[in-house]
């Protein structure tokens, strides 16, 4: 089990900074589809680039950290880095490819049961029992996330429900692994996982080098933000935080992906869209909310107050 923080203000500090983490992360990932759009290339050289300019970036953020902090470079990962480094690295070639053999809407769905598939995990591995209120966020989410396809046809084949479904147990397994080990270099780990998915993907692509500047310029900023900033962050922060609120707070996704669009390429949401990530926001705030209250009632009971 991970190590239980000594104090209540230091367990409301660690719970903050991870929550900022994921939040952060979510950030970044959010902006796959706007980058899909913009990108015009094969999924492939897509994917080459992505992972390279991601691992390289992680990489480059290391060698300065280390060279400012007198730290070493190069750590040894253990098994569990291994083993993040590659369900991540299939996490992030199956993430692209379910959406082109399955909807956008039918993805969402299928990914919106995340945090069930990560607290189903948690339980049997850590003995992490979600709480009620989690398991009915999780549930509000998945309507909301269902409303949100409203009116977009399911028009994706088994293929594409397949690699969404194992997109899904391989972020829940990086949740609850980066939560079990929380020592593990995980930054590290996600910097040798860009570089193991570009060396999978690269013997696919097509003509990878012949990319004008604007769309090269497009892919170092998909793979910093999505590869070095989204699974690297998120790594992080989710060993600070019960897998089940991790998984749950990463379905915010959901709603600011059309956001990104509709800022810059004026791609405007449908309302069915607009309702289903507004209650997807308002669970997650609610949640948020409701377990504030719950660590500070935990904290006057701590200290005697009335």
């Amino acid at each position: 089990m991970p190590p239980k923080p000594t104090t209540a203000g230091h367990a409301d500090r660690s719970y903050v900074f991870g929550v900022t983490l994921v939040l952060i992360s979510i950030g970044f990932w959010s902006t796959a589809g706007l980058f899909a759009r913009l990108i015009k290339t094969d999924v492939w050289t897509m994917l080459f680039w992505r992972c390279l300019f991601g691992g390289l970036s992680i990489v480059l953020w290391l060698a300065i950290d280390a060279a400012r902090n007198k730290k070493r470079l190069i750590v040894p990962l253990g098994a569990p880095g291994f083993a993040l480094a590659f369900i991540t690295a299939g996490s992030i070639i199956v993430f692209i490819n379910s959406f082109m053999h399955a909807s956008v809407a039918e993805v969402s769905v299928i990914y919106a049961t995340l945090p069930l598939v990560a607290a189903a995990i948690a339980w049997l591995w850590l003995r992490e029992k979600p709480t009620a209120g989690t398991v009915a966020a999780s549930a509000a989410s998945l309507v909301g996330i269902g409303i949100m396809m409203q009116g977009s046809a399911l028009t994706g084949s088994l293929l594409g429900d397949v690699l969404a479904f194992v997109m899904t147990i391989c972020m829940a397994f990086i949740t609850v692994i980066s939560r079990r080990y929380p020592a593990t270099p995980v930054v590290h780990a996600m910097a040798l996982a860009g570089f193991i998915a570009a060396a999978v993907t690269l013997p696919l692509a097509v003509d990878p080098w012949s990319l004008d500047a604007e769309t090269l310029g497009l892919l170092i900023a998909f793979g910093i933000l999505n590869v070095g900033g989204g699974f690297a962050i998120y790594s992080y922060g989710a060993r600070l935080i019960p897998s089940s609120h991790a998984a749950l707070l990463s379905l915010l996704d959901a709603p600011l992906a059309p956001i990104w669009v509709y800022v810059f390429v004026d791609e405007v949401p449908t309302q069915a869209t607009i309702i289903g990530g507004s209650i997807i926001l308002l669970t997650v705030v609610w949640h948020q909310l409701a377990l504030l209250r719950q660590s500070r009632k935990r904290r006057d009971i701590t200290i005697g107050l009335p």
